[in-house]
Formats: structure tokens, sequence, C-alpha cells
């Protein structure tokens, strides 16, 4: 379970932009309540498991003994991997992140033009931003 909380702060807030599409045909682009929710509850449900994961986080590891730590082959014949992991100066910007990733969503609720593509996009940009601080090897 622990390692799988990184790959939820990472793929949670793209699944909450891929489930605005199917809203955006049933309800229409300029709808942007259904929007916000979304966008609202994705964050949300990422700065809950982001404090879970500080709150467990345990400096003195190092990143292989943590169990946060998750790496899979990806690509083989190229030696890629999938390799996501927290450590010391990465952890306190995972949490960062993710308090001001639901902020920014609470800011800008006032947003009704085009609020399809502001809030699928800035979560797009969430899940971006949480890749960044929580891969530990670039191929």
């Amino acid at each position: 379970m622990e390692s799988s909380i990184l790959t939820l702060l990472i793929f949670l807030p793209v699944a909450g932009a891929v489930i605005m599409l199917p809203f955006a045909k049933l309800y229409g682009k300029e709808n942007a309540h259904w929007y916000k929710w979304i966008a609202a509850i994705a964050t949300g449900i990422q700065l809950l498991l982001s404090g879970v994961l500080y709150y467990n986080f345990d400096p003195a590891l190092s990143v292989t003994e943590s169990p946060f730590t998750v790496q899979l082959d990806w690509i083989k014949h190229f030696n890629i991997q999938y390799y996501l992991g927290v450590d010391g100066l990465s952890m306190p910007m995972v949490l960062l992140t993710a308090l001001l990733s639901f902020i920014c969503i609470l800011a800008s609720w006032k947003i009704e033009k085009q609020a399809l593509g502001y809030f699928s996009l800035f979560l797009l940009l969430d899940g971006g931003m949480m890749g960044v601080f929580l891969s530990l090897d670039f191929f």
C-alpha cells in the first residue's frame, strides 16, 4: 500500500482531468460547476495522501530502505525503469505542491469561461509537478 501512494499522487489528478471529458459531453463545456468540484476533489484527495506520506515518512531511512519506493521495469530493451520514491529533499516539495494545488483550485473558483480547459489543464500540470518531485531516476 505504501508504494501505491506515490503512483496515486501522480495519476490521481491526471485521472481527474480524464474524468472531466464525459462531463463535457453530458453537461456541456460551459457548465463549470462540475469541473470545479472534480478538480477540488482530486486535489483534496492528493493533499490527504501527501499528508499521510509526510506523516509516515522516516528521514533516517535511505531511499532504498524506504517503504515509499516503486521500481519497475518499463522498457527492458532500453533499460528504462519506472522509479519513484521520496527523500528528505523531495518530501517537503511533494507536500507543498499538493497544498498549493488545492489552494489554487479554491482560489480559481470564480472562473466560469473555459472552465473545462482551465481545470483539466491545471490537473495535468499538477500531475506533472508531482512526477518531477517523485521521480528518482530519469531512465
